[in-house]
């Protein structure tokens, strides 16, 4: 199926169950609703604060929208653009605001870098002036209430906390972090978060 999107032109796409994905994906079969799903259900059992979560890195939707089910409003944010057009069609009955960009540092442009073709979530993001992608700073948007934040940047969640440092002093969100790295982990140290259950691929902090 081929579907026009004012940011990725035309896209080519598939439809798995309830799901459409880009039509080069490979990887995400099955049941995709379930997909790191018990890394969401542990990280529900720490929220305390409802209103608004955040999803970065969102993928095709898959944490938007069970976030959708527990939430007023979730603000999903995606740099890759064949990626976004699927967000867009699979969250449009959703309280979902996708965003085309990355999260980042601060306002500014990139890339996003492939890492693997057939498996459309492994897709990174490097800042560039001379970028074609839009970057945003989490704390440019104003939040009433944040209860979560989940992000899988595949290597840019440090700059996405930096970004993030005076929303998550504010709220202090649960997070779901994908893989974080060291230096990730001395921003949440600083921020004041422990680190409250590893479930598979992602670490869940709390405010300590």
């Amino acid at each position: 199926v081929r579907l026009h999107d004012e940011d990725a032109g035309e896209v080519r796409v598939k439809k798995v169950g309830d799901w459409w994905l880009p039509s080069a994906d490979q990887h995400f079969v099955g049941d995709i609703s379930s997909y790191q799903m018990a890394s969401y259900k542990v990280a529900m059992l720490h929220v305390k604060a409802g209103g608004t979560a955040i999803d970065v890195g969102a993928h095709i939707g898959i944490f938007s929208r069970r976030m959708a089910a527990c939430f007023t409003l979730v603000h999903a944010f995606e740099p890759d653009a064949h990626n976004y057009a699927c967000l867009v069609r699979n969250v449009q009955s959703w309280a979902v605001r996708a965003t085309y960009g990355a999260a980042g540092a601060q306002r500014g442009m990139g890339n996003v870098r492939v890492d693997a073709v057939a498996n459309t979530g492994a897709r990174g993001f490097e800042a560039s002036a001379t970028g074609a992608v839009p970057m945003f700073a989490i704390d440019e948007f104003k939040y009433d209430r944040l209860g979560l934040v989940k992000i899988d940047t595949e290597g840019y969640e440090h700059r996405v906390l930096v970004g993030a440092l005076e929303t998550l002093k504010r709220h202090k969100p649960v997070l779901i972090i994908e893989r974080p790295k060291e230096d990730s982990l001395n921003v949440l140290r600083l921020l004041g978060y422990r680190l409250a259950e590893v479930v598979g691929k992602d670490s869940i902090f709390v405010e300590k």
